[in-house]
C-alpha cells in the first residue's frame, strides 16, 4: 500500500487536471487510484492489478470511499493495457518484474504532453526506470527520494519509526497535450 505521505507527493507530481484519465498500474489495494478518483470528479481512473485478492480490496475500498469513476482491470501489465484509449496520466506503483515492457506500453498509451509518475522502493527498479526513461520519448524527468518517519508513543515519550525510503520519478511525454 502506498503510504499516505508518499501518496500526497506522487499525486502532486501527477498534476491532475479535471476530466483527465489516469491509469494506476500495480494498483495493490487501490490507494492511489482512489486518491485520484476523489480528486477527479469528472475524470476516469483505471486500476490495473493482477492479484485477485487485491482486486477485491480495490472494489471494497472504492465502495467505502464512495467513488464510482474507477474501472478495475484484473490483469498484468503490459498486456492488461492493450484495450485502453490514450490517457493523460499514468502512475506506476509496480511492474511485476516487467519494467521495460510496462514503460514501453506506457509510452504508447500516454498522450503527448502527458505525465507519468513511478514509485520505486528497490534500487534496481530505480536504476532501470532511469535508464529506460532516457531511451523513451520522455523529458522533464524529475527524481525525488523520500524518507519519512512517523511519531509513535514509547511510554510517555515519542519515538520516530521510519518507513521504507521511496524514489518518486516523474516525466512528461514529449509533445503538447491535445
Amino acid at each position: 500500500m502506498t503510504k499516505e505521505e508518499v501518496r500526497c507527493l506522487a499525486v502532486s507530481r501527477l498534476r491532475l487536471l479535471e476530466g483527465c484519465r489516469v491509469v494506476d498500474i500495480g494498483s495493490g489495494t487501490g490507494t492511489m487510484a482512489i486518491e485520484c478518483a476523489l480528486l477527479l470528479k469528472k475524470g476516469r481512473v483505471y486500476a490495473v492489478e493482477k492479484d485477485a485478492q487485491a482486486v477485491k480490496l480495490i472494489r471494497e475500498n472504492a465502495q467505502a470511499f464512495g467513488v464510482d469513476n474507477i474501472e478495475i482491470i484484473h490483469g498484468s501489465a503490459p498486456e492488461a493495457l492493450s484495450g485502453l484509449a490514450p490517457v493523460e496520466r499514468i502512475f506506476v506503483g509496480g511492474s511485476g518484474g516487467k519494467m521495460a515492457a510496462v514503460l514501453e506500453a506506457c509510452s504508447a498509451l500516454l498522450v503527448p504532453g502527458g505525465i507519468m509518475v513511478l514509485n520505486c522502493v528497490l534500487l534496481e527498479s530505480f536504476s532501470s526506470c532511469r535508464e529506460l526513461l532516457g531511451r523513451l520519448p520522455f523529458e522533464d524527468v524529475s527524481i525525488i527520494s523520500v524518507s519519512i518517519a512517523r511519531g509513535e508513543p514509547l511510554g510517555s515519550q515519542t519515538m520516530l519509526r521510519p518507513l521504507n525510503p521511496v524514489f518518486i520519478i516523474s516525466a512528461r511525454k514529449r509533445g503538447e497535450l491535445p
